[in-house]
């Protein structure tokens, strides 16, 4: 990364605004020399931010499997007292695979709600199916996969910019984002020192 502000709380600053830093370089130390070279140990404390390259990948099926409806469907009804549940009817065991879609209707005397209501639940038998995408529809995809992606891990830093490779083959496509990103570059971690002679131990 290349260092572009800092703030240090506590301990001694290792790099300037401008310099180019590696993974693993220390940026605050928690040891401090003084100018009569004594050594004191601080916890370092601070906020180091620069600019750096960030790469996410991004990967869509022409034809990708599926849970899809295959036409049957089952229907159970029942009356919802309170919190119980007494089923009505049922029409057989419910599918291997499906989806489910309820519809709770309350009664009503008089303009004011019964603790009761009748309930449908209507069960939806699916199958694992591949299914052909457009173009269109895989490049929608991938467009939210990165809209997710940037909501979810790059919302406490800032883009700079972002390029687009796109990468097809005869099965899928993707699409490989190399990010610019600003943020924090700095975290903590244990320092260790030697005393009386003993191996090194955190402090």
């Amino acid at each position: 990364a290349v260092i572009t502000s800092v703030s240090v709380f506590d301990g001694m600053l290792m790099h300037i605004i401008g310099d180019h830093v590696n993974e693993g370089t220390v940026l605050v130390s928690g040891t401090v020399k003084s100018s009569s070279e004594h050594i004191s140990m601080h916890h370092a404390n601070g906020s180091i931010k620069g600019i750096y390259v960030d790469l996410a990948t991004f990967r869509c099926k022409y034809r990708p499997k599926r849970y899809v409806p295959t036409g049957r469907t089952k229907t159970i009804n029942s009356l919802k007292l309170f919190s119980l549940d007494i089923p009505l009817s049922f029409d057989g065991d419910k599918f291997s695979t499906y989806e489910t879609e309820n519809v709770e209707k309350p009664l009503v005397i008089f303009g004011k709600k019964l603790p009761i209501a009748l309930r449908t639940e209507k069960f939806i038998e699916t199958s694992l199916s591949e299914i052909q995408l457009t173009d269109d529809e895989i490049e929608k995809k991938l467009i939210e996969k990165i809209y997710l992606y940037e909501k979810n891990f790059t919302d406490d830093v800032r883009i700079i910019n972002r390029k687009i490779a796109v990468h097809r083959t005869e099965t899928d496509v993707t699409y490989s984002v190399s990010y610019c990103l600003e943020g924090e570059i700095g975290i903590q971690k244990e320092i260790y020192a030697q005393k009386n002679g003993e191996k090194d131990s955190p402090l």
